[in-house]
């Protein structure tokens, strides 16, 4: 159980993405994600002034298939490394508390905005299990001599609920897509009914979608019926 898997090819049908864009430093910035440098790089003087670039990466899970994915997808404006001026970076993925299993990226040589577009699996994870674990993202320098040198880092807590940060102009074009289960712990868990928001939904889903719009950062409740 809670095997991790690697799975390149792209992430599977069943898992709902949620996207992040967060900034590797030490500060929050709006609706990003507090990260850090490593523990390991803090010298006790206060906030780290250098910019540790972006990351970009989704989460979903499978109820279905009790699975958590993973997909890092790029990098941006990560700082040089190396004497000549760019770094060879890859990621480091941990479900924390457990260290001894990690999953890792490939290494993108001389690449300050690197592109991976890689899939991790974390099969057979039941939720609650989920709910109990940190997703770590290291951003490291490759070194075929020496130690790896660290770039930055982020944490997700997995009981939290996570801000969608999404530009005003592809709103038009975004649906959130709630769906609820019924468990089942001897065999597969069924879909009960699904929720769809969004500006061209059903009446009421589209008051609740503008209501939302009109009253940015504040918390909007409405009820609505489940559909098949």
């Amino acid at each position: 159980g809670n095997k991790p898997a690697n799975s390149p090819k792209g992430q599977p049908p069943d898992a709902d993405g949620h996207s992040s864009v967060t900034d590797l430093a030490n500060s929050l910035t709006g609706d990003m994600v507090m990260l850090s440098p490593g523990s390991e790089d803090d010298d006790g003087e206060g906030p780290v002034s250098e910019k540790l670039g972006r990351i970009q990466f989704s989460i979903g899970y499978s109820f279905q298939n009790t699975t958590l994915t993973v997909k890092v997808l790029r990098g941006q404006e990560l700082p040089a490394k190396d004497f000549s001026g760019t770094s060879d970076p890859f990621v480091k993925i941990y479900l924390l508390p457990d260290k001894k299993h990690k999953l890792e990226t490939k290494v993108k040589r001389k690449n300050l905005n690197p592109h991976w577009n890689e899939t991790f699996l974390f099969e057979g994870f039941p939720y609650e299990k989920v709910r109990e674990r940190t997703l770590y993202l290291q951003v490291l320098d490759y070194d075929r001599f020496s130690r790896n040198d660290p770039i930055g880092e982020v944490s997700i807590p997995l009981n939290k609920s996570f801000p969608f940060d999404v530009p005003a102009h592809v709103l038009r074009e975004t649906t959130i897509i709630i769906t609820v289960m019924d468990k089942d712990r001897l065999s597969r868990n069924d879909v009960i009914g699904k929720i769809y928001l969004s500006w061209k939904s059903g009446p009421a889903e589209v008051k609740h979608w503008k209501d939302m719009l009109a009253r940015p950062r504040t918390n909007v409740a409405q009820w609505h019926s489940l559909k098949a």
